[in-house]
């Protein structure tokens, strides 16, 4: 760790807070809170400070933030859980949406917090949706909605849900580039629900494939064989590409050389084009220049005996 920049960032910290500039305080917060969330040692550095401006009396969520991930994952202090949910509930007190964000997801269920947080599914889905619909903070809103989605796809059929949380399916999965993990897998399936037929290569399952294909993909190879499965399962798995035999390899290489040797033979026939050209070129200067010089001289000299 570089103490010098740790201690540079800390001053600016401070020296906002004293001016009572909780914008700037905020922002400079911000900045730490991703090294103290990557970096134990800044975090143990930085924390004293921290904890100052949180007790302080300017609305700075952020240090909340910062504290309440201190205390859940016991990072220079004790894990604490009920202090994590604490400073968590003031920076939602502050108007961190991002904070409620957190708070709904650790309503589904957290491994550190669940001493003093139950799980409560159907509260966290209330407040993805409120996020989902009303939050100003971009980020949020997006990071709402794919957990509304996430979990009505997977809890839920398609001919279950209200038109507002189809309304926060469509919208997330409308980018399937935004869509991860498993995901993929239920949100085919939800989609796949509102269809009768059984002949999945179907055009009206095009989206339930599109999404299980990108699965296919995916760096996990949980998700991977979940979705090769699905697919295979409805009969629409695509065919491997067969290896190449050693023949197709022979005359692939032999069209690439072919090629290759064209496009070399080409550029050779071009380049004794262009010395001709510019032989001639250089030949028509040889024999012009001479009579041009000849004919200026002629006619200055014709000029000079008519003046005389």
């Amino acid at each position: 760790m570089d103490i010098q920049y740790e201690e540079s960032l800390r001053r600016e910290l401070v020296d906002a807070w004293n001016d009572g500039d909780a914008e700037e305080t905020d922002t400079s917060l911000r900045i730490l809170s991703h090294r103290m969330r990557d970096d134990e040692e800044a975090a143990r550095f930085h924390f004293g400070a921290v904890s100052k401006i949180a007790q302080g009396p300017l609305p700075v969520p952020t240090a909340h933030m910062i504290l309440h991930d201190c205390y859940r994952r016991g990072w220079a202090v004790s894990a604490d859980p009920t202090k994590s949910l604490r400073h968590l509930e003031l920076a939602m007190d502050s108007g961190s949406e991002s904070a409620r964000w957190f708070f709904g997801c650790y309503l589904l269920g957290d491994e550190k917090l669940s001493p003093a947080l139950p799980p409560a599914p159907q509260r966290a889905l209330d407040i993805f949706r409120d996020l989902a619909r009303n939050a100003e903070d971009i980020t949020v809103l997006s990071l709402a909605q794919r957990s509304a989605a996430s979990y009505i796809a997977s809890h839920f059929t398609i001919s279950e849900v209200s038109d507002d949380d189809r309304q926060i399916v469509d919208a997330h999965a409308s980018d399937i580039r935004m869509v991860i993990g498993m995901d993929h897998l239920h949100l085919a399936r939800f989609y796949a629900g509102q269809q009768n037929a059984t002949d999945y290569s179907l055009p009206m399952y095009k989206k339930s494939r599109d999404l299980l294909s990108a699965g296919v993909e995916s760096r996990s190879e949980a998700v991977r064989k979940a979705c090769s499965d699905q697919l295979a399962a409805w009969g629409v798995l695509p065919a491997p590409t067969p290896e190449p035999t050693s023949t197709e390899k022979a005359v692939q290489t032999i069209k690439v050389t072919g090629m290759l040797g064209g496009v070399a033979i080409i550029l050779v026939v071009w380049s004794f084009i262009g010395l001709f050209l510019m032989s001639i070129a250089a030949a028509i200067n040889a024999v012009m220049i001479p009579i041009v010089l000849g004919l200026v001289v002629v006619g200055l000299i014709f000029s000079l005996m008519r003046r005389g």
